[in-house]
């Protein structure tokens, strides 16, 4: 078969996860600490203190104290917001918490007087600006688009006319709601600079469950929890690590560039044999040299060293591709990867979901439940760059739960 290429859109998202993980025995159940003025000692009452990119959180009582549950990641963020304060983050060790708990300082966010000149942003330029935002946060995905942004204001932009580039910063943390799977988003310290083409996008993100207004809603957002899952990138990660990549309904191959399609290099041999396209159009024997396993024990019982060269193509075959993928990919002049049908019957190609991943520095550490730990590790192209903050789930997600 001959390899295809096809135009394909980047997006990377940032979220901070150490790779210093140590494997000792876990007995804690419960992360507590204090929160205190880092100028007078304090204690800081009704400081939000989470776990990033999780739902767990907790306010500090009158005394300046919190506790929540203990994340199930052997390396965390904690972060401490609020008003007036600067955000404090911690990397923290889930076998090296101290005996006494977390301490943060927080500092109080100074503000100097003297002359400040004031330029007012044209609103006309804001709103494009702001147009431009939701749509490279939000994408075109069904999900997406049932996503509320609550404090657009605290938004500044600067667009870069010649490069097609937009940057946005906020004054205070950006709240999200999205109405499809039932979670309130706030990024704290928000950042995101590009293009349709090429995105990066990240802070410190908090999720909390919202109040459905009834047991059908709830349902619903379960649902779509559990349909997102399906088929991600942490999904396909998770099955990797699991050893049930074809059970879960991927397929994935080496490739030399995003776009290619070529399934000459599988990533192992039972793949091979159940390849439908094997059976319809004969493959060229593979003379590359042998590939090192995918996988690499890990520094922990439950993580794994992830390690390749070039990219991995993957396909999703349990789910078919959203109308919206396609018109979203037809602005473009672009098409969907697209796989001829398994009945002898017929000689119809199906569009399917295609994505590429490669590894900027080469390997990433992965724990058993796809998550992926570090910045910048993964670089993703096709459908799954096409999903975005409507597809986020937490963290500590479990699609069993």
């Amino acid at each position: 078969m001959l390899e295809m290429m096809t135009r394909c859109l980047l997006v990377v998202l940032v979220v901070a996860w150490p790779l210093q993980l140590h494997a000792q025995q876990l007995t804690r159940a419960t992360l507590s600490g204090t929160v205190i003025d880092a100028e007078t000692n304090e204690p800081l009452p009704g400081v939000n203190v989470f776990v990033a990119g999780t739902t767990l959180g907790a306010a500090t009582d009158e005394d300046g104290a919190f506790a929540m549950r203990l994340p199930a990641q052997h390396q965390f963020e904690v972060v401490a917001s609020m008003l007036g304060y600067q955000v404090e983050a911690k990397l923290i060790r889930r076998a090296e918490l101290p005996p006494e708990g977390l301490t943060f300082r927080l500092q109080r966010v100074s503000l100097e007087l003297g002359t400040v000149e004031v330029v007012a942003e044209d609103p006309t330029a804001w709103r494009k600006n702001l147009n431009r935002f939701t749509a490279l946060l939000f994408s075109t995905t069904a999900y997406g688009k049932r996503c509320t942004l609550v404090n657009p204001e605290a938004l500044t932009f600067l667009f870069d006319e010649g490069e097609d580039v937009l940057h946005a910063t906020a004054h205070e943390a950006l709240i999200i709601e999205n109405h499809a799977l039932g979670y309130r988003i706030t990024i704290h310290e928000p950042f995101l600079k590009g293009k349709e083409a090429l995105l990066r996008w990240g802070g410190k993100i908090q999720f909390e469950e919202m109040d459905a207004e009834n047991a059908r809603t709830r349902r619903r957002w379960l649902r779509n929890r559990r349909r997102v899952y399906e088929g991600s990138n942490r999904h396909f990660l998770a099955a990797l690590v699991a050893d049930r990549v074809i059970q879960e309904g991927f397929k994935a191959y080496y490739v030399d560039q995003p776009g290619f399609t070529s399934k000459r290099e599988p990533i192992d041999e039972e793949m091979e044999e159940r390849n439908l396209m094997d059976e319809i159009v004969p493959q060229p024997q593979n003379d590359s040299e042998e590939r090192p396993p995918l996988l690499e024990d890990g520094l922990t019982d439950d993580t794994r060293t992830l390690r390749f060269a070039g990219f991995l193509y993957v396909t999703y075959l349990k789910e078919a591709v959203p109308t919206e993928y396609t018109a979203y990919l037809n602005k473009y002049g672009l098409q969907p990867d697209r796989l001829r049908s398994g009945l002898p019957s017929e000689s119809s190609w199906i569009p399917i979901q295609s994505s590429w991943i490669t590894l900027p520095q080469g390997f990433v550490t992965i724990d058993a439940h796809g998550n992926e730990y570090g910045d910048y590790m993964i670089t993703r192209f096709g459908y799954w760059a096409w999903e975005r903050l409507g597809e986020q789930l937490p963290y500590n997600y479990e699609p069993d739960s």
